[in-house]
């Protein structure tokens, strides 16, 4: 069975490894800030999946329990994403490494 070497003939270089593990580190880095940036989306609909649940264990079968419920969650979830908007910090786009900021940003 023949292997084929697709590096080049000196092999990959240590600098060019030191700098694929900082890229990775980097983009590991940038998954845990947008994860951070968008836990609370998470928490709130966790929140207000119990809540629906109380609002049918406190009143069965109402027709009201789950549309009222996904609404107020619906508007919680506007108002943060406008609270973070208004705030200065960028919500709406992340990039990878590397790219430029898209137009008009």
């Amino acid at each position: 069975m023949t292997t084929t070497n697709f590096e080049p003939d000196g092999g990959t270089s240590r600098n060019d490894l030191v700098q694929r593990i900082e890229l990775m580190e980097t983009m590991i880095a940038e998954g845990r800030q947008a994860t951070m940036r968008f836990g609370w989306i998470f928490v709130l609909w966790g929140l207000i999946d119990l809540a629906g649940m109380a609002l049918e264990w406190e009143r069965p079968n109402h027709v009201w329990n789950w549309p009222v419920t996904i609404s107020i969650g619906m508007v919680l979830q506007f108002a943060g994403l406008r609270m973070r908007s208004r705030s200065g910090r960028d919500c709406s786009a992340i990039r990878s490494p590397g790219r430029s900021p898209p137009s008009g940003a």
